[in-house]
């Protein structure tokens, strides 16, 4: 992987300098970026699934710190807990989406080593193909949920346990 890429996209977005930017720059610091089935659109969909699954584990977690033995309200610790828990999945998925919305921004420029040339017809085919692949990048991968009120049901049994039902929203 690239060394900037590994440091962190967004240093990496900022480093290739500003919005008009050569293919094979992006390439090198987003490998797989340009072609289906790379490795970025590979990171892209773990980044997907990772926060889907998250979605689902913070229920469990939630439940765990609302029967905590915890003096406080056992239902405020997991209304807590689920909040706490939330706002750091949306604030990831704000990093991603800004991301793929400055990559899905960029305008290409053709190879500094062709500037002074003709480019090909292949060349030029190249080029339009990851310009689409690029602003197509935003509203494919958008991992932001629409914000609509979710009913999680909860059962307390008189043993203290408590039965979560799957989330639905209203």
């Amino acid at each position: 992987m690239h060394a900037l890429h590994a440091v962190h996209p967004s240093a990496t977005l900022d480093a290739l300098g500003g919005s008009h930017v050569d293919v094979a720059d992006l390439e090198a610091a987003f490998p797989g970026l340009t072609t289906d089935g790379g490795e970025f659109r590979a990171h892209l969909k773990l980044a997907a699934l990772a926060i889907a699954l998250k979605r689902r584990v913070i229920i469990v977690q939630g439940v765990e710190a609302g029967q905590s033995d915890d003096e406080a309200n056992p239902f405020e610790n997991f209304v807590r807990s689920l909040r706490d828990d939330q706002q750091r999945i949306a604030d990831l998925e704000s990093r991603v989406e800004n991301i793929l919305r400055r990559l899905s921004a960029l305008e290409l420029r053709s190879p500094k080593r062709l500037i002074d040339k003709v480019m090909t017809r292949k060349q030029v085919d190249n080029l339009l193909d990851t310009s689409y692949r690029l602003r197509a990048l935003a509203p494919t991968h958008s991992t932001t949920s629409p914000s609509s009120d979710m009913v999680i049901e909860i059962e307390k049994h008189s043993d203290g346990t408590l039965l979560v039902f799957p989330a639905r929203a209203c």
